[in-house]
C-alpha cells in the first residue's frame, strides 16, 4: 500500500497540480473552495448493501437519502441473452421514485454464484483458488472467470450495452433517480481481480497459473472496462457520474480519470467502516493532495464508503454497536465523504438516527458559505509513531510491530481512560485492525486529533487534556473528549470558525451546540464572538448527573470575524474547576431543530 501511495504521490507532482498540504490531524480540509460533483440534496446516508423495497422504505428508514441497487450478473443475465432488467433496476427505481430516494447501481460480475453458469459453459475458462476462511467464519473455494478472455470481454460489453439501452428507454424521472454508477470490473465492488494476498508484480495467484493476473495486465484491463463504462453510462442519452474503486490506482489509471471523466468518484471505505484504524493520517493528506488535483485539472469530485457487517461480527463493535456507527459518522464527516452506504440492519438500532442525522447534515458539503452547520467532535489520538511525542527512550522502538511501544503508551493515559485491549490487532493493517476483540486506544499513524468540518480547534494539545471512554457505558458520546485541567493552566478552549462561512452584510442568525458531560459542581461558559465583541451565550453550573448534557442556545448577532482571544470565534472556558466536553457545534437557524 505504501509504495501504491508513492506512485500517486509522484503522479501528482509530475502533473504540478499539487499545493501545499496542512499537516495529517487537526485540520484537513482543502484549503479553496472545491467543485461538488453530487449535489448535497442526494449525499447523505444511502441503504446497503442491497436494496428490498418490501422491507427497507420510508416506513424503516425514513432517514435514508436513498439506496444501493445492486445487481449480480446471474440475477441480471440468468441465461445467455434474456435480461431480466425490470425485475432487478426498472421495479426498483420505480420505487425509489415513490420513496423519494436516489440509488447507486451496480453490477456485480464475480466471483462464485455472481457469475452465470452459462458463461463458463460458453467457453470463459474459471479461475480457482484455495479454502479460505471468510470474516463470517465461512469456507469457500472461490471461483472467477478469467477477466483476459476474449469471450468473456465480449459478454461482458453487451451486459453494460444492454444495460444502458434499458435505461435509456426508462422515463426521465424513474432513470434520474440514479445518482451514481459503480464502475465494477473486478471480485464484487473491489479494484481486484481475485481474493487473496497479492505480490508486487501479481495479484493472488490461482490454483492453475495460467490463469494468473499481473498488475500491468490488470490495469490496462481496468482502462478498457472503465472505457466502455464511459461510452455506455455517459453519451446523448444518459449521463451519470462514475465511480471507480481508487485502492491500489495507479499512474496510468488516475491520469485516465483526469483525462476523461468530468467528475470523479472515488470509493474511500477506510473512513466510513471504522474510526481508529493505523494508516489514517497518511491516507486523509493522500485523499487530500488527490482532490486538489483533481480540483487543480477543473473537475469535481465525490467520494463514497460502506459501512459493512463488521459491527456486528468483532467485539469491540458489537459491545457498543450505536457508539461505533456513531463516531464512525463523525470520522466520515472529518474526511468529507459524501455518500455513507450503510448496512440495512445497523440501521435499526435504537439510537443510529443519531449517525445518520449527523453525516446527512454534512454530506456534500464543501463549501462553508453553503455549510448548514460546523463541528469539532473533541478527541486526542494516540499515535504509537509520533517519536517526539512519545520518545523512544522512554515508550521502546519506534516500529509498527512493537506491541509493547503501543501498551506502555496506553498505559501512560489509562488514568484518562486510555486502554489497549487487543495489542496483537493494533499493529497491523486496517483489516487486522477492524477485528479486534476489544478497544485499542493507541495504533500507528492514526489521525492524532479532533474530527471537524468548518470549525477547528486552536492549539488543543496545550488548552485541554484528552479523555477515552468517559462517562456513561450506554451513551454514544464518551468513547473521546477533551476537558479542562485548571490545575496546569488548561482553563479554556479555542475554536475557530472556516473564514468564510458568514457574511456581515446580512442578519446572523446561529444556533450553538455544546455536548458536556454534567460531572461534579464545576461551573463553565461558551463566549461566542458577536458584533459587539465577544458575548456570553450559555452559562452551565453542573448538577453531577453524571450523564451526557446538551446545552443549545439562538443567537442573532453573530460576527465569527475571529475576533476573541487568540483570534477565536468561540470560547469555551472553565467558571471553576474541571469539565470533559464530546461536541461543539454552529448550525445556521434553519438548520437548529436538526440534530
Amino acid at each position: 500500500m505504501a509504495t501504491c501511495h508513492a506512485r500517486i504521490i509522484a503522479l501528482l507532482c509530475l502533473h504540478s497540480l499539487l499545493t501545499s498540504d496542512p499537516a495529517p490531524g487537526q485540520d484537513q480540509r482543502v484549503s479553496t473552495r472545491p467543485t461538488p460533483a453530487l449535489s448535497p440534496d442526494v449525499c447523505g446516508v444511502y441503504l446497503w448493501p442491497g436494496w428490498r423495497p418490501e422491507t427497507m422504505n420510508r416506513e424503516t428508514c425514513s432517514l435514508a437519502k436513498g439506496a444501493a441497487i445492486i445487481c449480480s450478473w446471474s440475477a441480471l443475465e440468468p441465461a445467455e441473452g434474456r435480461f431480466e432488467f425490470e425485475r432487478q433496476i426498472g421495479d426498483k427505481l420505480r420505487e425509489a421514485d415513490k420513496n423519494g430516494y436516489h440509488v447507486s447501481l451496480a453490477v456485480w460480475t464475480s466471483p462464485n454464484e455472481i457469475t452465470p453458469q452459462w458463461l463458463y459453459d460458453a467457453g470463459v475458462p474459471g479461475a480457482t483458488f484455495p479454502e479460505r476462511i471468510t470474516p463470517f467464519k465461512e469456507k469457500k473455494h472461490d471461483r472467477f472467470p478469467y477477466y483476459l478472455d476474449e469471450t468473456y470481454q465480449k459478454y461482458f460489453h453487451r451486459l453494460l450495452e444492454r444495460t444502458g439501452e434499458y435505461l435509456a428507454s426508462l422515463p426521465v424521472a424513474v432513470r434520474s433517480r440514479i445518482a451514481f454508477v459503480e464502475v465494477c470490473e473486478g471480485a464484487t465492488g473491489d479494484p481486484a481481480p481475485y481474493y487473496g494476498r497479492k505480490t508486487a508484480d501479481f495479484w493472488p495467484e490461482p490454483l492453475d497459473k495460467k490463469y494468473r493476473i499481473s498488475r500491468a495486465r490488470w490495469s490496462h484491463y481496468r482502462r478498457q472496462a472503465w472505457n466502455k463504462y464511459r461510452s455506455v453510462f455517459q453519451n446523448d442519452e444518459i449521463h451519470y457520474p462514475l465511480l471507480v474503486k481508487s485502492a491500489d490506482i495507479n499512474e496510468q489509471e488516475f491520469a485516465w480519470c483526469l483525462n476523461n471523466l468530468p467528475a470523479i468518484g472515488s470509493k474511500q471505505a477506510l473512513f466510513c467502516q471504522y474510526y481508529q484504524h493505523s494508516g489514517s493520517g497518511e491516507r486523509l493528506a493522500l485523499l487530500n493532495r488527490t482532490r486538489r488535483a483533481i480540483r487543480n485539472a477543473g473537475k469535481s469530485w465525490f467520494t463514497r464508503g460502506e459501512y459493512d457487517a463488521q459491527w456486528k461480527l468483532f467485539g469491540w463493535s458489537t459491545r457498543r454497536p450505536e457508539q461505533s456507527l456513531y463516531w464512525t459518522a463523525l470520522c466520515a464527516a472529518n474526511a468529507q465523504l459524501d455518500i455513507w452506504q450503510v448496512h440495512y440492519e445497523a440501521l435499526q438500532l435504537e439510537k443510529a438516527s443519531m449517525a445518520v442525522e449527523f453525516f446527512n447534515r454534512y454530506a456534500g458539503h464543501r463549501d462553508a458559505t453553503r455549510a448548514p452547520a460546523a463541528f469539532c467532535a473533541l478527541r486526542q489520538g494516540l499515535d504509537a509513531a509520533d517519536i517526539r511525542r512519545f520518545p523512544e527512550a522512554k515508550f521502546g522502538k519506534a516500529i509498527r510491530s512493537n506491541v509493547q511501544r503501543y501498551s506502555k503508551i496506553a498505559e501512560s493515559y489509562s488514568h484518562r481512560g486510555a486502554m489497549q485491549g487487543d495489542p496483537k490487532k493494533a499493529v497491523g493493517g486496517v483489516m487486522l485492525n477492524r477485528q479486534s476483540e476489544d478497544y485499542n486506544d493507541v495504533g500507528w499513524d492514526i489521525l492524532p486529533g479532533n474530527y471537524s468540518r468548518f470549525l477547528s480547534q486552536i492549539r488543543p494539545d496545550e488548552t485541554s487534556i484528552g479523555w477515552w471512554h468517559k462517562g456513561p457505558k450506554k451513551s454514544v458520546y464518551g468513547r473521546f473528549a477533551r476537558g479542562f485541567h485548571v490545575a496546569s493552566g488548561k482553563d479554556a478552549m479555542y475554536f475557530r470558525l472556516a473564514d468564510d462561512f458568514l457574511r456581515l452584510d446580512s442578519p446572523q442568525r446561529l444556533t450553538l451546540r455544546v455536548v458536556y458531560l454534567d460531572e461534579g459542581d464545576s461551573s463553565w461558559h461558551l463566549s461566542y464572538h458577536s458584533r459587539d465583541g465577544m458575548k456570553k451565550a450559555i452559562v452551565v453550573t453542573n448538577a453531577d448527573s453524571g450523564q451526557w448534557r446538551e446545552r443549545t442556545v439562538a443567537v442573532v448577532d453573530a460576527a465569527m470575524q475571529h475576533g476573541g482571544l487568540n483570534e477565536s470565534d468561540l470560547i469555551l472556558a472553565s467558571s471553576g474547576g474541571d469539565t470533559v466536553f464530546h461536541l461543539v457545534e454552529i448550525l445556521r437557524a434553519d438548520d437548529s431543530t436538526k440534530h
